[in-house]
């Protein structure tokens, strides 16, 4: 293996290469089935054929059932469910596409999204979310005029994931492993600043929606706007509480300003909202 590309673009990338003054002539036996035939040894071959040693291993890696079980898994987790236990049936499934279609990468997407789990309603909210489905989720939800790409860069590093810079040519490891201590506070310290850029706008659409008239009516546009995970009756009252902490309710411009940002600051940092 070699590193190729420029890490400036997003280039840089890993790329199988034949060195045949460092080849192994000799046969080569493993642990699977190379070929059709079921040997599991790759035959001795002269250095100037080398390079055929290099494709029979991958075709080899890529047609094993394992793989095929492996890939589907990895499927499972990354595009309907990180949380509960992988769903056997999916995998049988998708992993007889990759292996029928003879490693077919568009076949088995097309089942992926095609398939009952992946629309099932209990799939929802059931993925942690990547700091980078958190950055464009939240732009979405609450707003992005002001806001630069650049101004996401640094936060989502923070968070934990720098863009077309994973650790390691396997990837990001995902799922809970997203959330420490201090990538939750950058997560939190995005939302503050997310609202605080938008809070002329978010109050705007507030008052356009006529959702200034009350705490409960600012509060039901807010959660509306950003969807999340169900959450215990406790956190809508405590949402409310905070909404009605300062004083009465007046719906007034600095009122709504502060508060609307304050609100979507705390939905958008919580539990709840780190679930896609």
């Amino acid at each position: 293996m070699q590193q190729v590309g420029s890490a400036a673009d997003g280039s840089r990338h890993w790329e199988f290469i034949y060195n045949g003054s460092q080849h192994e002539t000799t046969a080569k036996t493993f642990s699977f089935p190379i070929g059709s035939s079921g040997s599991r040894t790759i035959a001795a071959r002269a250095a100037s054929d080398g390079m055929q040693d290099g494709m029979d291993l991958i075709n080899a890696l890529a047609a094993n059932p394992n793989t095929a079980r492996y890939l589907a898994t990895k499927l499972y987790r990354f595009f309907v469910n990180d949380i509960g236990p992988v769903n056997s049936t999916f995998v049988d499934r998708i992993a007889n596409v990759y292996l029928q279609s003879r490693f077919d990468m568009r076949a088995v997407m097309r089942e992926v999204l095609r398939s009952p789990e992946f629309w099932d309603p209990g799939a929802y909210f059931a993925r942690y979310s990547w700091p980078v489905e958190f950055v464009a989720r939240s732009l979405k939800d609450v707003g992005w005029k002001g806001f630069s790409v650049n101004d996401a860069l640094t936060p989502l590093s923070n968070m934990g994931q720098i863009l077309y810079e994973p650790p390691d040519v396997s990837g990001w490891d995902a799922g809970q492993t997203w959330f420490s201590t201090s990538a939750m506070l950058a997560r939190l310290n995005f939302a503050a600043s997310l609202a605080g850029n938008q809070k002329f706008n978010l109050a705007t659409a507030v008052k356009a929606a006529n959702a200034h008239r009350s705490p409960e009516a600012l509060l039901a546009f807010i959660t509306d706007q950003l969807i999340a995970a169900p959450a215990d009756a406790s956190v809508g009252a405590e949402l409310s509480a905070y909404l009605r902490a300062t004083g009465a309710w007046t719906g007034s411009d600095p009122q709504v300003q502060a508060k609307t940002a304050g609100l979507v600051h705390l939905v958008a940092g919580s539990p709840e909202y780190q679930l896609i």
